[in-house]
C-alpha cells in the first residue's frame, strides 16, 4: 500500500476476493508480472543497482481464512513448544489410565480365570474389557472439549472484560472434534488393548490356587513398565514445565531499558474525535499541561507509539557523506515521535547529548535522540553528535 507522505514505503497487507473459476497460479503469475512493471517505473527501487532485484520479485497467493501468515510465523515457535508441552502432558495422563486399567484387571483375574474355566471364549473376553476401555476414553474426551470451552471463555472474559461482541469465536470447528474424537478413541483402544490381553490369557487353574494372593507374577512386568514409563515421562515434564516457568518469569522481569513501576499508558485518537492535523499540536500541549496538574503524577510524556506493545514506525536510514545504500545492505531503523518530557517519564537517562526540550517545535531544527543500538549499526567507529541522516525521503533533516 502507498503513503501520501512516503510514496515508496509499504507496511499493509493487501487481501482481496478471487471470483469463482479463476486459475490461482495464472492470476499469481499476471499480479507478479504487474508489481515488477510497477517496480521498474519507481526510481527509489531502480537506482544504486536496486534494479538488478526487480525480476527476482514475485507475488504468492495465501488463502486468507488462516489470517496473515507472519503472525503466525512470529508465533509459531511458541506454540510448538506449548503443544510439546500438552503432548507430554497427555502422555502421563494415558499412562496414569493404563496404569489403572493394569490394577482394574489385576483385581479381575480371578473372575476372568473362572469365566475361562466354564467356557468363555478369550476373544469375547477382550472385546468387552476393549469397549469399556474405550468409553472410557471417549468419555474423558467428551470432558475435556467441555472443560476447555470453558476454559476458553474464562480467558477471553479475563482478556476482554468489557467486551459485549467479541469476534473471536470460541465454538470448537469440525476439525477439532474430529480430532479429539480421534484421539479419544486411539488411547481408549493403545492403552486397552494390553490389560485386556493379559487379563484374558490367566490360566483357569490359578483362580483355585488364588491368584490374587500370588507373590511371583509375571503378568506384572507390563505394568511395572508403563509405571516406568510414567515416571520418565514426569520427570521430563517437571524438568520442562520448570524450564518453562523460569524463562517466563526470566522475561517478565527482564529489564528493558525503561522504567515501569507506577508507570501507566492512556491511548488517544485525536484524529477519530474530528482534530485535524493543525490542531493536534494544539490538543497534545493542553493535554500535557493538564495532565501533569493532576494531584500525584509526576511527569507526562507523549508518544506516537508507547512502548513495549510491539508496533513501531521505520524505514531505511542513509547518512550524509555517504553513498547511497545497496538494494542488499541493512539501513532499516524504528523511530518514535515524542515529546520533550517522554524520556524522564519512562525514566530514560541520556547517555551523551541532549533530550528534547519545548524549543524543539515543528519550525525549528530537527533533532533525533537515538539509543546505543542504533550508534553500533550506523556510527560504530564514529562520533555520532552531530551527525545529520534522514529517510530517502527527507535526505538529511535529522541532526544527532
Amino acid at each position: 500500500m502507498q503513503s501520501s507522505i512516503a510514496p515508496d514505503a509499504n507496511w499493509l497487507y493487501a487481501i482481496g476476493r478471487v471470483k469463482p473459476g479463476v486459475n490461482i497460479a495464472s492470476l499469481q503469475s499476471k499480479i507478479s508480472v504487474a508489481l515488477r512493471h510497477w517496480l521498474s517505473t519507481r526510481s527509489a527501487y531502480t537506482v544504486n543497482g536496486a534494479d538488478t532485484q526487480i525480476p527476482k520479485q514475485h507475488v504468492i497467493l495465501a488463502a486468507a481464512g488462516a489470517g496473515v501468515q507472519n503472525m503466525q510465523q512470529q508465533t509459531g515457535d511458541g506454540l510448538h513448544l506449548l503443544m510439546a508441552i500438552s503432548g507430554l502432558v497427555l502422555l502421563v495422563a494415558c499412562a496414569n489410565v493404563a496404569n489403572l486399567m493394569l490394577a482394574r484387571a489385576s483385581t479381575r483375574r480371578s473372575e476372568i480365570s473362572l469365566r475361562v474355566a466354564l467356557g468363555a471364549a478369550r476373544t469375547r473376553l477382550v472385546r468387552q474389557m476393549l469397549t469399556e476401555s474405550v468409553v472410557l476414553g471417549c468419555i474423558g474426551g467428551l470432558v475435556g472439549l467441555a472443560m476447555a470451552q470453558a476454559g476458553t471463555r474464562m480467558i477471553l472474559a479475563l482478556a476482554f472484560p468489557d467486551a459485549k461482541h467479541l469476534a473471536i469465536d470460541t465454538h470448537p470447528s469440525a476439525i477439532v472434534l474430529g480430532f479429539a474424537f480421534m484421539l479419544s478413541l486411539i488411547t481408549g483402544i493403545v492403552f486397552g488393548i494390553v490389560p485386556a490381553w493379559i487379563t484374558s490369557h490367566s490360566n483357569p487353574a490359578e483362580a483355585l490356587r488364588g491368584v490374587n494372593r500370588s507373590t511371583r507374577d509375571r503378568s506384572s512386568l507390563p505394568q511395572k513398565g508403563l509405571i516406568i514409563c510414567q515416571a520418565a515421562l514426569s520427570l521430563v515434564l517437571l524438568m520442562a514445565a520448570g524450564l518453562l516457568t523460569k524463562t517466563l518469569r526470566n522475561l517478565e522481569h527482564q529489564n528493558f531499558g525503561i522504567a515501569t513501576a507506577n508507570r501507566y499508558v492512556l491511548h488517544l485518537d485525536p484524529a477519530g474525535a474530528g482534530y485535524n492535523i493543525a490542531k493536534i499540536g494544539t490538543l497534545n500541549e493542553q493535554l500535557e499541561r493538564q495532565f501533569t496538574a493532576l494531584p500525584g503524577v509526576q511527569s507526562v510524556g507523549l508518544a506516537l507509539y508507547s512502548t513495549l506493545e510491539g508496533n513501531n514506525w521505520g524505514e531505511g536510514v542513509r547518512i550524509e557523506g555517504r553513498p547511497t545504500p545497496g538494494p542488499e545492505a541493512d539501513i532499516g531503523s524504528s523511530w518514535d515521535r515524542v515529546s520533550p518530557h517522554f524520556f524522564e517519564t519512562i525514566g530514560q537517562p541520556m547517555i551523551r547529548g541532549r533530550g528534547f526540550t519545548d524549543q524543539d517545535t515543528a519550525t525549528s531544527r530537527l533533532v533525533t535522540v537515538v539509543n546505543q543500538t542504533f550508534v553500533k549499526k550506523f556510527f560504530p567507529n564514529e562520533d555520532p553528535i552531530g551527525r545529520h541522516f534522514g529517510t530517502f525521503e527527507q535526505k538529511y533533516a535529522n541532526q544527532l
